[in-house]
């Protein structure tokens, strides 16, 4: 079942988060940001996808894209799920009811980035209708 994100969800998803995507960030810090998050649902639109035993094994989490260069998009910041739930179609449930939603905004698309190395992952949006547009490196300086 597709839901709306709950503090609650804090465990699951730091734990998806560290065992399926290679971030740690703890419980708490992950809890922090849902909250914070909720307070601006405009701009962040999450959901989680719980199992028959109401146990969260999926998210995703997308951010406004808004450009000076561009139409207003969502990003998708995170799409994660399990690796025990995957190849049931979470996935696909939790981007369909993204690109949804940017309907219903009318946002003009969906963009995210992916790691040059996940290759089951660029099958998986190929599948769903996305498009490789362009090559580029993601620099950071932290603070």
């Amino acid at each position: 079942m597709l839901r709306k994100i709950l503090v609650t969800d804090a465990v699951a998803l730091a734990t998806i988060n560290a065992e399926d995507l290679g971030y740690e960030l703890d419980k708490q810090r992950v809890q922090e940001k849902i909250r914070e998050f909720q307070q601006d649902s405009f701009h962040h639109f999450l959901l989680v996808f719980e199992n028959l035993d109401e146990e969260v094994v999926g998210y995703v989490h997308a951010e406004v894209y808004s450009t000076l260069y561009s139409e207003t998009m969502f990003n998708v910041l995170g799409l994660a799920v399990a690796r025990k739930a995957r190849h049931q179609g979470i996935g696909t449930l939790l981007m369909m009811a993204l690109e949804q939603e940017g309907r219903r905004r009318e946002y003009a698309g969906i963009r995210l980035n992916s790691g040059e190395e996940r290759l089951g992952a660029h099958r998986f949006y190929e599948g769903l209708g996305y498009q490789s547009t362009k090559n580029q490196k993601r620099l950071i300086k932290y603070l």
